[in-house]
């Protein structure tokens, strides 16, 4: 959740734009935006297309996830967000 929170402000500071105006532009608080900095909390999904648009980077460089293959994006992905329940099959076995 950290990650995700120290590249909006890390990207929002290379903007040069305060916790305010980032705020302002996508319709929030900027005690949200701190506490998605502060990893206290996380964007709605609704507005990550926005924040991504606004920072002008991509999604995977958001999530810290740059330079990745997009199986290995997945499978943090999950380990992240979804830490119950079982594995996906490709998860169980070997790449090929």
């Amino acid at each position: 959740m950290k990650c995700i929170g120290e590249n909006i402000g890390k990207f929002r500071k290379d903007r040069n734009m305060t916790q305010e105006e980032f705020a302002m532009r996508l319709g929030v608080t900027p005690q949200a935006v701190s506490k998605w900095e502060r990893g206290s909390s996380l964007p709605d999904i609704m507005l990550f297309a926005d924040i991504c648009r606004l920072l002008q980077v991509r999604s995977d460089e958001l999530l810290g996830m740059e330079g990745m293959p997009l199986r290995l994006h997945v499978f943090i992905f999950t380990v992240r967000f979804q830490p119950t329940g079982p594995w996906p099959a490709w998860i169980r076995t070997t790449p090929s």
